[in-house]
């Protein structure tokens, strides 16, 4: 990415695994770290689904629930 100040490279994730939600208290994170999370864990559950049955599929949508 180039803006004003520069050229920067980002990140990309090497695994993709759910955040523990029971761990995070959503009072204390701000709109774009409440999004962060949110993006990653759609991200998460899109890359994983495929390789899934059903029961695994359930698990995976209630660990991945936007906040």
């Amino acid at each position: 990415m180039k803006n004003g100040d520069g050229q920067f490279m980002y990140f990309e994730p090497v695994t993709y695994a759910p955040i523990d939600l029971d761990g995070i208290d959503p009072r204390y994170l701000t709109e774009k770290e409440r999004r962060t999370l949110n993006d990653y864990h759609a991200l998460v559950y899109s890359k994983l689904f495929d390789g899934l049955n059903t029961q695994e599929r359930d698990w995976l949508k209630e660990y991945t629930r936007s906040i």
